[in-house]
């Protein structure tokens, strides 16, 4: 069974920018959970929240019957769908969807201080 943590940092970074280069910021995401080695080897995006790479571009949220703290989105490149839990909803109402995917969102009390929300890196 190979152990895929000891992945050299250059060959992490390249899977990194493939995933960033196709706009799969969930996957970029999941990468950079699985080690701490990976995660070192890797850009935090909430640490560049104005890298181009970490926003979402062909990405859309999908108007639906809203009972929990998850929304669907869609990848209008490819044509995948991703639901991603967003814990910021106990907080804030959704006001709508935003160019590429973000999220505007609004506190639920006055007075109603507005915030974009990147569901996928959570910046």
């Amino acid at each position: 069974m190979a152990d895929w943590s000891s992945l050299p940092a250059h060959l992490v970074n390249r899977i990194a920018d493939r995933l960033l280069a196709t706009d799969e910021l969930d996957y970029y995401m999941d990468l950079r959970a699985v080690c701490r080695g990976w995660r070192s080897s890797t850009t935090d995006p909430k640490s560049r929240p104005l890298d181009p790479r970490f926003r979402p571009h062909q990405w859309a949220m999908l108007d639906e019957v809203h009972q929990s703290d998850e929304r669907l989105f869609v990848n209008a490149g490819t044509g995948r769908f991703v639901r991603r839990y967003l814990p910021l909803l106990r907080r804030y109402i959704v006001v709508a969807g935003a160019g590429g995917g973000s999220v505007v969102l609004a506190e639920r009390t006055a007075p109603h201080a507005a915030r974009v929300l990147n569901p996928f890196t959570g910046a």
